[in-house]
């Protein structure tokens, strides 16, 4: 099996009242514009994505999951996954 890499969280604002290392970001903000589209990776820790508008799929554990308005995907570190639109 290939080398999949492992994406990690950079430290960055904490949010207020929230508890350990917990964190919530806008994707917007991260994508910038551009689709989510994402190659075979790992992350090294929970992981909610929360999509209020999208299409496209997700592959989660090498089996593929439909991507739709106000849907929620949940995974665990070590994960194998990957993200395309339409």
């Amino acid at each position: 099996m290939e080398n999949i890499p492992i994406r990690y969280i950079h430290e960055g604002p904490k949010e207020p009242n929230l508890s350990g290392s917990f964190s919530v970001r806008d994707i917007q903000n991260l994508l910038l514009e551009k689709d989510m589209v994402q190659e075979l990776h790992r992350h090294d820790f929970y992981y909610i994505l929360v999509l209020k508008k999208g299409n496209g799929y997700h592959e989660i554990d090498f089996k593929q999951y439909e991507v739709r308005n106000h849907t929620i995907f949940l995974m665990r570190p070590g994960q194998v996954w990957k993200n395309r639109s339409n």
